[in-house]
C-alpha cells in the first residue's frame, strides 16, 4: 500500500471510531444533535459532520465535546 493510501486509511479508521463514540455518548444521554450543540457550544452541523465521519478540520471543537462528556480528548477520540 502506498503512503498516501495508508494515511487515508488511518484517517478513515480514526474518523469512523470517533464518529461512533460521539454518537453513542450523545444517544446514551438522550440528546439530539441540536441539544448537544446547545449544551456544548459546538454547532450542530459540526456534530453532524463528526458523527458522519466527514470532518477532521474542526478539531478545536473536540475539546468542547470532551469537556461536556467529562472525558479527556484522548478518551473521546481513541476510546
Amino acid at each position: 500500500m502506498n503512503k498516501k493510501l495508508y494515511k487515508a486509511a488511518l484517517k478513515k479508521e480514526f474518523l469512523d471510531g470517533f464518529a461512533k463514540r460521539l454518537k453513542k455518548l450523545r444517544e446514551k444521554r438522550g440528546l439530539s444533535r441540536k441539544a448537544l450543540a446547545a449544551f456544548s457550544n459546538v454547532p450542530a452541523h459540526i456534530i453532524r459532520s463528526f458523527e458522519n465521519g466527514r470532518n477532521s478540520t474542526a478539531i478545536p471543537y473536540v475539546e468542547f465535546l470532551a469537556d461536556f462528556f467529562g472525558l479527556t480528548v484522548h478518551e473521546l477520540v481513541k476510546g
